[in-house]
């Protein structure tokens, strides 16, 4: 599982996340029309965890206290602290649903498992289930196919830059 641990792997699929999902405080509409905040966080989906709530309460309590330059500071950095928190969380969910379709993902190379952590996380698993030709392909370990049906979908003309990061890192492997 991605975690803590893997510190490399983790490394460079928070900083592909952070890159096409970016970072915002106050929530918005996504394209599938969901309240998201943070990192991409669907919150009418996914909601928050527990330790999410904390360091959001830990946020707001640093709001309550003071609002000078100084405490904004910290506002922000414990914002951004709760964003990474459920960044992680995410990815870790979403990196164990995938291993549930892809009993040999473990073998795959880096490349293609944040690719797939990727989409996971911005379809959800119902979504994501949906991609059959994707899948398939993925299975049978035709990653040039892959990344085409990856392509080939209404997704990829909504997120088509970071759709074509995920077919390229999915097909070069």
């Amino acid at each position: 599982m991605i975690g803590r641990g893997k510190s490399k792997l983790m490394t460079d699929l928070i900083r592909f996340l952070q890159r096409h999902e970016g970072f915002r405080f106050l929530p918005y509409l996504c394209t599938a029309n969901k309240n998201t905040v943070f990192y991409g966080r669907n919150i009418d989906d996914t909601g928050f965890n527990g330790d999410e709530i904390l360091s959001l309460f830990k946020a707001i309590e640093i709001a309550l206290d003071n609002c000078d330059d100084e405490t904004a500071q910290k506002i922000e950095d414990a914002l951004l602290e709760t964003g990474m928190l459920a960044l992680n969380n995410d990815a870790e969910y979403a990196e164990a649903a995938l291993q549930n379709i892809f009993h040999d993902m473990p073998i795959y190379t880096e490349n293609r498992r944040i690719a797939l952590v990727s989409i996971m996380m911005n379809l959800g698993s119902s979504r994501f289930r949906g991609f059959k030709k994707m899948i398939q392909a993925v299975k049978e370990r035709n990653w040039t196919e892959a990344a085409i049906q990856l392509k080939d979908s209404k997704r990829h003309r909504q997120v088509t830059h970071r759709s074509n990061e995920e077919a390229n890192l999915m097909e070069i492997g």
